[in-house]
């Protein structure tokens, strides 16, 4: 019985310590599961904010200046692996100390884990791969992430998304630290930014019916960026609308002004209206409105001073005006005739003077039936000019002193024969009063052995003592 209850006693400390061994185990195996899972866990976290990060945006003129991709030959073979390459990759995107993003901090956190491999020797094979595996999974994602991202910027421009553009851009600089390819992309946003605030400007000026603003802003914006389809169709659209508008405006300025007289700056508005429709009937009939209304404003204002300059007896500008007036009008009778009028008295006055200033001309016979023709033939023109009457008046009182003949008082030596050339001879004198008209004569002294002894002599109209002395010549 004692045996049978020892070995009882024996059997249950053996199940006990069975289960003991058993919880031990148990307990093991769980806390390795944990320490497995929290590991996994804690990968698979990393992995996921990694995700997160890729963010989506727009580009235009850079989409084909990406950064080129950073790549890794896959390790087929622990040893193919390219422990120099990978570093200095890893260095890259590890980027400044003082700049740190969560990929940075990752790929330092693998740069570190390689420097903590000896390349020569990798005892831990496992461990070794892991890390490999790991540089090259992180390096693989980041050229995924930069393409995306770069796709993203390009999107974002073309749809105009300065806030995606911006994130974009953000999230780039976060894996990449080539600072060529962040400026030009910085440089891409600073456009972005200008062709936002062009548009919104177009739909601000739009909503308010600003026609003119909203063109230049679409003009703008079209030397910035391509615009879409609609922006295109808006901008034609306005083109015309606004040409109209102006149009209209130039019209309305012209009559504007063409209601004050005031004519240049009236034509001008029309030539501009012209400028845009050259064949708008409208326009063209302004045009010539114009045109007839100044030239009948300075017609006007050319017969009023043409007969001002009448009444004060002054032909000469009196034609002046009326050439003026009749080029204006060259079929009105009236003017016509003042202007032929004014013709014939200045020719008239001119002759009567060009005679009264050469009265010796007079003493020809042909000259004097000249005068009293030109004087007859314009008896009613005279009545028109009280300077052209005055002259006629002076130029008879003329001709009827020529018709005067002028005491000369001859003094000779008593020897000379004197010959008044055209007129006759005077026989050898010392002292004689002979009768000549006003005019030019030649005396010629004529005495035996002497030369002759020529003398011009001018008989004036205004004066009553003259004296002529000549006696012989040069004895021979």
């Amino acid at each position: 019985m004692n045996s049978k209850l020892d070995l009882k006693i024996k059997s249950a400390v053996s199940e006990k310590k069975r289960i003991t061994y058993l919880l031990t185990a148990l307990t093991l195996a769980i806390f390795s599961g944990l320490v497995f899972l929290l590991t996994f866990i804690n990968n698979e976290t990393n992995s996921r904010e990694e995700d997160e990060l890729n963010i989506h945006l727009p580009l235009d003129s850079l989409k084909n200046k990406k950064s080129a991709k950073i790549e890794l030959a896959p390790a087929q073979d622990i040893e193919d692996f390219s422990y120099s390459e990978a570093k200095s990759i890893l260095e890259v995107i590890s980027g400044k100390k003082e700049n740190k993003t969560f990929y940075s901090s990752r790929a330092q956190e693998l740069l570190e884990l390689l420097d903590g491999l000896d390349r020569t020797s990798w005892s831990d094979k496992r461990r070794a791969e892991s890390i490999v595996e790991r540089v090259e999974k992180f390096i693989k994602q980041i050229n995924v992430l930069e393409t995306e991202y770069i796709q993203n910027l390009t999107a974002a421009f073309s749809n105009r998304d300065v806030g995606a553009f911006e994130s974009n851009l953000k999230s780039l600089k976060g894996i990449s630290y080539d600072e060529a390819i962040y400026n030009k992309w910085t440089e891409a946003l600073g456009k972005l930014e200008k062709i936002k605030k062009v548009s919104l400007r177009a739909v601000s000026a739009r909503a308010v019916n600003d026609l003119k603003n909203e063109l230049d802003a679409l003009n703008n914006l079209k030397v910035l960026t391509t615009l879409e389809p609609e922006e295109e169709d808006r901008l034609r659209s306005l083109e015309a609308s606004y040409r109209e508008l102006r149009y209209n405006e130039y019209i309305k300025e012209s009559k504007n002004y063409l209601t004050l007289k005031q004519y240049f700056s009236a034509k001008k508005a029309t030539l501009s209206a012209l400028a845009l429709f050259a064949e708008r009937k409208e326009a063209i009939a302004l045009q010539e409105q114009i045109e007839f209304e100044m030239k009948y404003e300075n017609f006007t204002k050319a017969v009023q001073a043409a007969n001002k300059f009448i009444e004060d007896d002054n032909w000469l500008d009196a034609e002046e005006k009326l050439k003026s007036a009749n080029l204006s009008f060259p079929t009105d009778d009236n003017i016509r005739e003042k202007l032929n009028l004014s013709r014939t008295i200045n020719r008239l006055i001119d002759e009567l003077k060009f005679l009264i200033k050469q009265p010796m001309r007079l003493n020809d016979t042909n000259v004097r039936e000249y005068a009293l023709n030109l004087i007859g033939n314009n008896t009613t023109v005279f009545g028109k000019s009280n300077e052209a009457k005055k002259l006629k008046n002076d130029l008879l009182k003329l001709l009827e002193e020529l018709k005067v003949p002028r005491e000369i008082n001859l003094i000779s030596d008593g020897r000379a024969r004197i010959e008044i050339k055209k007129v006759g001879y005077i026989e050898p004198t010392s002292n004689k009063m002979i009768l000549l008209y006003p005019g030019s004569y030649e005396f010629v002294a004529k005495c035996k052995s002497h030369k002759d002894n020529f003398k011009k002599v001018k008989i004036p109209i205004d004066e009553t003592k003259i004296v002529v002395r000549i006696g012989c010549g040069e004895q021979i």
